[in-house]
């Protein structure tokens, strides 16, 4: 088989058969479907099983519950295919998706091609991305740099879904999802990695993917979410140490710093509600951090967020480093509880349970 889609299933049969049979529809048709049941305690294992037995390209593994990385994991470990595609099993492909991005990567060789999607909630709704399709490129030719800047901070670039891998590509530098469960983000871990590596990479920007938004899940209030995004940013600082990657890779590592510092005090004023004492000592976790330290006192950390493409993310971010630098917690306290009610509707409206 030309392709392997991995899926990890874990309480999704509201919505399990309506995502295989979007696979099954696929136009291409050189692929293998891989189920990882990671322990799900609903109708999802014997969902997987009946399917199994109406397709021979569907393999299903059974596992106790590990995580989603761990399951991605174990279907990236029995993946054939000289490509590797990832769906969630909530979500649904686009009947010709997989042709298309296909097509694209065998054209060039590129070692990865991400496509964009449809963002469905209330209504459904083009991702809108200010780049066009193309390869993008960091040290190529101006319009290829554009490119780059433009998506390295879209939300097309975190998610693992909707993408296509050479398999070859992700054996050669063993890329594979962190499976500590005190970690967050492990989309966008995945894919900085893989990005470090210089992949020959191609953008396309139509949609190719049903990505469903549904309310964010009230389950995980009690989980350490500063704790987790900790992990997540001591994990890619020490990949790039160890890999000697880290000054090459400073215009990636500088935004994703200051987004997951925001993102992590929205989130926990979502679960626990307003408080100055709680956003506070969130802010002083992080400047207690050393890979926050190192990645908000380094040189180029100002200079790079000026390829942002967002003016408002470019003086936000840039105020949090420099009350950093300055160690105004307080300030950067009160800023963020005056800019909350304005940011809390693009929170509620990006979380997915």
């Amino acid at each position: 088989m030309k392709v392997s889609i991995i899926i990890p299933i874990y309480k999704a049969e509201k919505y399990l058969e309506r995502c295989l049979d979007s696979l099954l529809r696929q136009t291409y048709k050189e692929i293998e479907i891989i189920l990882v049941d990671d322990g799900s305690p609903d109708s999802c294992p014997l969902i997987c099983d009946n399917y199994k037995k109406k397709d021979g390209r569907i393999k299903v593994i059974h596992s106790e519950n590990y995580g989603q990385s761990v399951a991605r994991n174990k279907g990236m470990e029995l993946a054939s295919g000289e490509y590797i595609s990832f769906v969630d099993a909530d979500d649904v492909l686009v009947e010709d998706a997989i042709e298309r991005l296909i097509t694209i990567a065998e054209k060039e060789r590129f070692d990865i091609v991400s496509g964009n999607y449809f963002r469905v909630d209330k209504e459904i709704k083009v991702s809108s991305n200010a780049y066009s399709s193309g390869e993008i490129d960091k040290y190529g030719c101006k319009e290829k740099k554009k490119r780059y800047n433009l998506f390295k901070t879209s939300s097309s670039f975190g998610y693992v879904w909707g993408k296509l891998y050479r398999s070859s590509f992700i054996n050669k530098h063993n890329l594979r999802f962190d499976t500590a469960k005190k970690v967050f983000m492990e989309d966008s871990l995945f894919n900085l990695k893989a990005f470090s590596f210089n992949p020959k990479y191609y953008v396309l920007n139509e949609p190719i993917y049903y990505y469903y938004i549904y309310e964010a899940s009230t389950s995980n209030k009690n989980e350490d979410v500063t704790e987790k995004a900790l992990k997540m940013i001591d994990d890619y600082d020490n990949f790039l140490i160890v890999e000697h990657k880290y000054e090459e890779n400073i215009d990636l590592f500088v935004p994703l710093g200051a987004r997951v510092f925001c993102w992590t005090i929205f989130k926990k004023i979502l679960s626990e509600g307003m408080s100055f004492n709680n956003i506070y000592s969130t802010i002083i976790e992080f400047a207690n951090n050393k890979s926050i330290i190192r990645l908000f006192s380094h040189k180029r950390a100002l200079k790079v967020l000026l390829k942002l493409p967002s003016f408002l993310e470019i003086i936000f971010y840039s105020v949090c480093i420099i009350a950093f630098r300055l160690k105004l917690y307080k300030l950067i306290s009160l800023i963020f509880i005056c800019i909350y009610p304005l940011a809390k509707v693009y929170i509620n409206r990006t979380v997915k349970s």
